[in-house]
C-alpha cells in the first residue's frame, strides 16, 4: 500500500471515529490501541494520552470481533512507518525482563530462525507483538507475509513452529498490559513521511480547486473554453463541409455528396444509406 493511500485511510478512520487526528505522531498508536484484544483498550488508552482524549467507545464497540483499520496490508503499512531497535537497545535488561510476554516472543524467534539480529530483531519482535493482539487477522498469513518480507525466503515452516511454541506459554491480560505499554512508549513514528504525505495531498485537492474555479469564472464571464468551441463551433456541418472542400476529402454528409454528384432525383433516404455504407471499415 502506497503512503498517500495509507494517510487517507488512517485520517478517515480518525475522523469516523471523532479521533484528534491533528497529531499524526499519536495517530497510529491510537488505532493500534482501539484495535487490541486481550488486553483493557480503555485503561490503556488513558494510561497513555489522559481521560480527556475523546473517542467514540460506542462505535468501536459496535463490531467487537473486527479491528478498526482493515487487513493485513493496512497493518503492514500502518507498522511499516513504526520503529523500536534503538529504543529498545536502550532498555536496561532488569526492565525486560519484567515483560516475559515479549522476551519469550524474541526468544521464539531466535529458537525458530526468524530473528534477524541487533535493533532489526526487535523491530520485528515488536511488530509481531502488536500483530498478534490485532483482532481480526490470520496469525499465520500476517506473519509470513511480514517476515517474507523480511528474510526475502520462505519461512512458512518457521512462522508454524513460532505460533506452536507460542502457543505453549500463556500470559494473563495484566502482563499483556504492561508489556504493550513498554513497546508503544518506546515507538519511533516517521512523522515526516506522514506529514510530507499530507501536505502532498492538501497541495493536490487546492490546485484541482483552484483550476475548478478558473474554469468556471471563465465560463460565466462569457470566455468559451477550448473544449465548448471545440463541441460548438468546430464540429459543424458547415466546418465539416468546409474542411471537405479544402482537403478534397468526404468526412461529412455534405461532402460526400458533393464528391459524388449524386442525381436530383435520387431520395435522402438513399444517399444516408450509402454515405454509412461508404465509411465502413470492413
Amino acid at each position: 500500500m502506497d503512503y498517500p493511500t495509507l494517510v487517507d485511510t488512517m485520517l478517515s478512520v480518525g475522523k469516523k471515529l471523532s479521533i484528534d487526528t491533528k497529531n499524526l505522531g499519536a495517530l497510529p498508536l491510537k488505532l493500534i490501541v482501539l484495535s487490541l484484544k486481550f488486553v483493557p483498550r480503555v485503561e490503556i488508552w488513558t494510561e497513555m494520552w489522559g481521560a480527556d482524549s475523546y473517542v467514540h467507545w460506542e462505535l468501536v464497540d459496535s463490531q467487537p470481533n473486527k479491528n478498526i483499520f482493515g487487513g493485513c496490508t493496512e497493518w503492514l503499512a500502518l507498522l511499516g512507518l513504526c520503529q523500536w531497535g534503538e529504543n529498545f537497545q536502550r532498555v536496561p535488561g532488569h526492565v525486560l525482563s519484567e515483560h516475559p510476554p515479549l522476551v519469550n516472543l524474541r526468544k521464539h524467534l531466535r529458537d525458530c530462525g526468524l530473528d534477524p539480529g541487533g535493533a532489526d530483531g526487535w523491530n520485528l519482535a515488536c511488530k509481531i507483538f502488536v500483530l498478534m493482539l490485532v483482532r481480526d487477522l490470520p496469525s499465520l498469513h500476517v506473519l509470513e507475509n511480514l517476515t517474507c518480507g523480511v528474510f526475502k525466503r520462505n519461512t512458512r515452516d518457521g512462522c508454524m513452529q513460532f505460533l506452536a511454541k507460542q502457543a505453549d506459554n500463556l500470559f494473563t491480560p495484566d502482563q499483556y498490559r504492561l508489556s504493550l505499554l513498554l513497546v508503544l512508549g518506546n515507538t519511533l513514528i516517521q512523522t515526516e513521511i506522514l506529514e510530507q504525505t499530507v501536505a502532498l495531498g492538501r497541495s493536490t485537492r487546492e490546485d484541482l480547486k483552484n483550476s475548478l474555479k478558473l474554469s468556471r469564472m471563465t465560463v460565466i464571464q462569457g470566455r468559451p473554453r477550448l473544449r465548448d468551441r471545440v463541441n460548438t463551433v468546430l464540429k459543424t456541418d458547415e466546418r465539416k463541409a468546409q474542411v471537405d472542400s479544402t482537403l478534397s476529402t468526404w468526412d461529412s454528409y455534405t461532402g460526400f455528396c458533393y464528391k459524388h454528384q449524386f442525381p436530383p432525383t435520387l431520395s435522402e433516404r438513399v444517399k444516408t444509406r450509402l454515405y454509412f455504407l461508404a465509411a465502413q471499415t470492413r
